[in-house]
């Protein structure tokens, strides 16, 4: 084999590495996109979760307040309690 030989078969698997090299960075990309997307969804689902759970706790301290409210108004809560002196018989 003579050095010109020699030099294209090293050429040749040069350019045979170059392309799998850029085949496995197309794979590699693929999966990394797709494993972005699915965390991506996950994110989303989970901050649609924690939006739901913060509205049904801000309703549930809106009614506590207004039952607080109704009930100081009619007397029934008081967070001022008088005390009353027993009557002894």
């Amino acid at each position: 084999m003579t050095t010109n030989e020699l030099t294209l078969w090293i050429q040749a698997g040069a350019t045979v590495a170059a392309v799998a090299a850029a085949i496995i960075a197309l794979v590699v990309s693929a999966l990394d996109r797709k494993n972005t997307r699915t965390i991506a969804a996950s994110d989303r689902a989970a901050a649609r979760n924690l939006v739901r759970e913060d509205r049904v706790a801000a309703l549930r301290q809106s009614q506590l307040l207004f039952e607080h409210g109704a009930l100081e108004a009619f007397g029934e809560f008081s967070t001022r309690r008088k005390c009353r002196p027993t009557q002894a018989g």
